[in-house]
């Protein structure tokens, strides 16, 4: 923004925002996002909002052009949520669709999960808080319990095709082309990647099949990019943020990225010198596989309570339904695992410290996130998949450094 675009930014905020004193606030940008423009205003007071404006072009890519409808998807979505979840989202003060902005609450007192796992922090609640976040928004949208006429004029009025298909060729197909633009391994796992990831056939037809599922399976409203990037976090509660992807999809997806976003700190833990280090990395894998598990006993103890599809109130079919939501879980654990190591400065931010762990990191994630994908169908629980990455960490910390 221009200096004039921040004093028309002020002003309206001096319009719509009553506890900020706007005459005596100054604007200025913040984040890191490659799409989308965010802005703190502040008072002389400390008193701050965060003003999220969406372009029609990229912020990183001029070139790269998406519709601005995005921002009225996000919008949507967090006033959902306000209703049933108000607490795990930000308050949205005002919505200008318009000028494609919206000012919300200054999550100040909060971090970014992301960054709070790479200082190998524990947060008490946070495996409790998302679950009932992944329950609320995912079970309870799917035609199961979600009326069939409400569920069809839902999944229509968030529509996102654009933002759909940069998902699609970020997590399903640049990770797995060997000349994509924006791979972020170091040079010396190159090799590694072309032998586990570009030349593995079986894996590739595995990802085109969680690929077809994603692109088809409308079965809930998804976040769509629900990373530990996209979660602020304190010893209290949390904020999940950015909604800009949401659409329908496979429910795996959410829960998939989630915990394959905490993965690249989870298992630098295990190459790690730091003095927490084991307790760190017992936080992590209970977290990982609480999560997993707690999703599961919603599911199995609310089922026949949320549901009203009478074909569905059946004990066969609850069973066959859930063994198809597990898989898809672990696959996108998988899909997200390799995508964070491939293009994505996740794996390098996790090792910044340590990093003449990344070479390892980079494979372990390589390595972990193909053997979720393969092996999906017969893995049975949060418990055995944490069981299986901890098998590979420690059968290949030393072969493959």
């Amino acid at each position: 923004m221009t200096d004039t675009r921040h004093e028309d930014l002020l002003r309206l905020i001096g319009e719509h925002v009553d506890f900020i004193d706007a005459e005596n606030a100054y604007c200025y940008e913040i984040g890191d996002g490659t799409i989308n423009y965010l802005y703190r205003v502040e008072d002389v007071q400390g008193n701050s909002v965060i003003v999220k404006h969406a372009d029609k072009a990229s912020k990183r890519n001029t070139d790269f052009l998406l519709s601005t409808s995005r921002l009225d998807i996000e919008f949507q979505q967090l006033n959902t949520l306000g209703e049933i979840l108000p607490s795990f989202v930000p308050k949205i003060y005002h919505f200008d669709r318009e000028n494609h902005y919206f000012i919300m609450e200054d999550l100040k007192d909060y971090e970014i999960l992301r960054v709070a796992l790479n200082d190998s922090k524990k947060f008490a609640h946070f495996a409790a808080q998302i679950t009932r976040y992944l329950f609320s928004t995912l079970f309870t949208s799917t035609d199961l319990v979600a009326p069939s006429i409400q569920k069809k004029m839902a999944h229509h009025s968030i529509l996102n095709p654009e933002m759909a298909e940069v998902i699609e060729h970020r997590i399903f197909n640049a990770p797995y082309l060997s000349q994509s633009e924006g791979v972020q391994l170091l040079p010396e796992n190159l090799e590694f990647a072309e032998k586990y990831i570009y030349n593995n056939g079986p894996l590739i037809a595995q990802v085109g099949m969680l690929k077809y599922a994603f692109k088809n399976l409308a079965q809930s409203v998804l976040h769509g990019e629900l990373s530990t990037g996209n979660i602020f976090i304190n010893q209290e509660q949390i904020k999940v943020f950015d909604h800009e992807f949401a659409m329908y999809g496979p429910m795996g997806f959410d829960i998939g990225t989630l915990l394959g976003s905490m993965m690249p700190a989870w298992i630098h833990s295990y190459l790690s010198n730091r003095e927490n280090k084991e307790e760190f990395t017992f936080w992590m894998e209970e977290t990982i596989e609480r999560i997993f598990t707690r999703f599961q006993y919603e599911y199995d103890n609310q089922y026949y309570d949320l549901v009203t599809d009478p074909i569905a109130k059946n004990d066969d079919f609850k069973t066959e339904f859930w063994n198809h939501v597990r898989e898809d879980i672990i696959g996108y654990t998988g899909i997200e695992m390799i995508q964070a190591a491939m293009l994505t400065k996740h794996v390098q931010e996790a090792a910044r410290k340590e990093p003449e762990n990344r070479m390892l990191l980079e494979r372990l994630m390589l390595l972990i996130g193909s053997h979720l994908i393969l092996n999906r169908r017969e893995i049975e629980s949060g418990k055995q998949m944490c069981g299986q990455v901890k098998k590979i960490i420690e059968e290949n910390i030393s072969e493959i450094a």
